[in-house]
């Protein structure tokens, strides 16, 4: 399945809205985690009903995040855009989980996709989820279309209540939750730089292999960059933006975020860059090693010229050749050929072709 675009054959002919899930996780079970927290106290729970969600987020006094893990399950989905008010639209973009990153705002709801990223020493090098996020006034619901570990972090942090996630309210911990997402980037494209930067070390000795290597290291990049880019112009988005749910003190956060998109987007700039001067470079050198062994061949070839000339000449079976009847006429023009050889050689070393 293709890494860029997945298969949308089911949705030919069907009208806009319709929930259908593009995935390769199809039967996997839905699982749903309620975490609601204040500066006192943090409770992570798995639910079973929707319904226990909505009234948890209609609590003023306290934070609730609905973390959904799994989208096999329709019905499930559609409550929740149901009783949160998500349009039909947006729970079509959640099920597509080949979507570019984005972000829409409609009044009192920020919506935005993003990709958690993974990087494993087998071809292909990336692999990619998609997370939906909703924020709400007193709520966050996160869509994952399987367990992604770094949002674990997340909720580790409640529970332990490190930091000033606690002490926030909701916009706060949607900032969090795409923090550690792009933080998470970080350590992805530090590993293929990684790669890179080693075959820049020891390009000499990658053989002829090396412009495969670069060819499937530039499919990897040209991934991340699919999902880097649009990530960080969402993120300037809500910096530029004006949303009475991001207030400004809560703003500098989503700041900080979007420099550390940019840094990973430049990053990604210089490895491609880096990747294509390690193309040029090889593709240079396989040619100075095919011009060499040109070189030697044509001078290989221009030494045995004149000694085919001297062999033909004696080869012709003309019976007025006095040199065929001499008595030292083989060693003579033997000699004679072994002294144009090494002429030719000296006029070569000394012209420093050889």
């Amino acid at each position: 399945m293709s890494r860029l675009l997945r298969d949308r054959s089911q949705k030919v002919g069907k009208p806009p809205g319709q929930l259908i899930h593009i995935g390769d996780y199809s039967t996997t079970d839905v699982e749903i985690t309620l975490v609601e927290f204040d500066q006192e106290r943090v409770s992570v729970n798995e639910v079973d009903s929707v319904d226990v969600c909505l009234a948890s987020a209609k609590k003023k006094d306290i934070v609730t995040w609905i973390d959904i893990r799994g989208l096999s399950d329709l019905k499930v989905i559609e409550d929740i855009g149901q009783m949160f008010g998500i349009h039909r639209l947006w729970l079509e973009d959640v099920l597509n989980t080949d979507h570019r990153p984005k972000i829409d705002v409609i009044q009192d709801t920020l919506f935005i996709i993003l990709k958690a990223i993974d990087h494993v020493n087998t071809y292909p090098r990336i692999q990619a989820e998609q997370i939906s996020l909703f924020l709400g006034e007193t709520y966050v619901i996160s869509f994952q279309e399987k367990n992604v570990d770094v949002l674990s972090v997340v909720k580790d942090r409640l529970q332990q209540s490190r930091g000033r996630i606690r002490h926030e309210r909701a916009a706060y911990l949607f900032y969090s939750l795409i923090d550690a997402i792009v933080d998470d980037y970080y350590r992805v494209v530090n590993d293929l730089g990684n790669v890179i930067e080693n075959m820049e070390l020891q390009f000499e000795d990658q053989g002829e292999d090396l412009s495969n290597q670069i060819r499937k290291l530039r499919v990897e990049l040209l991934l991340l960059n699919k999902i880097v880019t649009p990530a960080r112009d969402f993120l300037a988005t809500i910096v530029k933006g004006d949303h009475p749910l991001i207030h400004t003190k809560i703003k500098i956060y989503f700041q900080d975020v979007y420099e550390h998109a940019n840094q990973i987007n430049d990053a990604l700039s210089q490895y491609r860059q880096l990747l294509t001067d390690l193309h040029d470079a090889h593709l240079g050198l396989i040619n100075q090693r095919m011009n060499e062994t040109m070189r030697f061949l044509t001078m290989f070839a221009s030494i045995f010229i004149p000694l085919t000339f001297i062999v033909g000449v004696y080869g012709m079976n003309f019976e007025n050749m006095p040199e065929l009847k001499w008595e030292y006429g083989y060693f003579i023009i033997m000699g004679f050929m072994l002294a144009i050889t090494l002429g030719m050689i000296i006029f070569y070393r000394r012209r420093k072709w050889i």
